[in-house]
């Protein structure tokens, strides 16, 4: 059953990692670079969302799901994460660290807002990005609660509800098991060692005053 829940956990991480990597981004840049009223107070409640433990909106996500009818689905596993808290954080405080006369000059030269943010700033963003894929890839990789919850098709299923279910539903055997959990950890550590020296600068950049 693990060559049927790899493929699909794959489609799910990857999904997941690049829809923060766009959503993240545009809601960062918005932040940090457009003066609109009430831009402190939706920053405010962004980074109030993340003193809300997981557990508490389990419940009430499950019934929207179900609602529209995306319970053992893609959608159920990929939709409701596509965007986080920590990685807008991250990128709005990256962001804030480039020079607004960056800006300035693209603004001169013709460029709009988007093409600013791609061409510009994107450039000089790689570590806060890369940590935030990293951030995103590891959780996406190894949760539990939330894919358990919302599949109950077995070929939907990720790798940890896979490994978890193939513990219980055979006398275990330990050396098989631990085979898989070491093979649904190799993904995640070669992600990281790729990515290590943008997760590192990526994380102590935004450490500035603004």
């Amino acid at each position: 059953e693990g060559y049927v829940r790899l493929p699909f956990t794959v489609v799910v991480a990857v999904a997941v990692v690049a829809g923060n990597l766009v959503f993240d981004t545009l809601a960062a840049y918005g932040l940090s670079r457009i003066k609109f009223r009430g831009r402190q107070v939706v920053l405010t409640l962004i980074l109030a969302t993340l003193m809300i433990p997981t557990q508490v909106i389990l419940v009430p996500l499950y019934f929207v799901m179900r609602d529209l009818g995306w319970i053992d689905t893609y959608w159920a596993l990929i939709i409701p994460f596509l965007a986080s808290p920590t990685g807008i954080f991250l990128l709005r405080q990256h962001f804030v660290t480039l020079p607004i006369q960056l800006d300035e000059a693209a603004a001169i030269d013709g460029a709009g807002r988007i093409r600013t943010l791609v061409s510009v700033l994107l450039p000089s963003s790689w570590p806060a990005l890369g940590t935030v894929a990293v951030l995103k890839f590891m959780w996406t990789w190894g949760e539990f609660a939330w894919p358990s919850l919302v599949t109950n098709n077995e070929l939907l299923r990720t790798l940890p509800v896979g490994l978890a279910r193939f513990q219980n539903q055979f006398d275990p055997r330990w050396d098989l098991l631990m085979a898989g959990s070491v093979m649904a950890a190799i993904p995640v550590v070669v992600c990281f060692m790729l990515l290590q020296r943008f997760f590192v600068s990526g994380l102590t950049g935004g450490a500035v005053k603004e």
